[in-house]
């Protein structure tokens, strides 16, 4: 006997770029262990130290699993090494199914966390201008379609 099960819902990661030094990736379906690399692939190739600053919005996530929590872990690690100016930022985690499994595996702390996309831009410009007079940053940027 076999069990019906629906088919997966895809991942679909958007790439756009608000500004110079800025990268939007939106993702929307679920992030687990078969798109993880989707997204850890799509931000290592779109932020580069010219454009150092990310926000994954993650307001269309429906399933945030341990693989698509290591994979915002790795793209936390991507822009670290890129430098300084670097600095990541999510979105979209007001939601239940981002903020709980972040919360619980105790890693919400590890990034600068918004509700929505204008509060994670607003912070990534603020945080641009305040690097730009020499402070230093750990996020990063915006989002294009792919």
């Amino acid at each position: 006997m076999s069990a019906n099960r629906e088919p997966r819902a895809p991942l679909t990661l958007t790439v756009s770029h608000p500004g110079p030094r800025l990268c939007v990736v939106r993702a929307a379906g679920e992030l687990d262990a078969h798109t993880a690399g989707l997204l850890t692939e799509c931000v290592t190739e779109n932020v580069t130290a010219e454009r150092p600053r990310l926000i994954l919005d993650l307001e269309g996530v429906t399933f945030l699993g341990s693989a698509g929590i290591s994979a915002l872990v790795e793209c936390s690690r991507h822009l670290n090494d890129l430098g300084a100016d670097s600095g990541l930022y999510l979105s979209g985690t007001e939601r239940r199914t981002v903020y709980r499994p972040l919360e619980l595996v105790g890693l919400l702390p590890l990034f600068s966390a918004h509700p929505t996309l204008a509060e994670a831009m607003a912070e990534a410009e603020a945080s641009a201008n305040t690097s730009a007079g020499g402070a230093h940053d750990t996020h990063s940027e915006d989002s294009e379609a792919r």
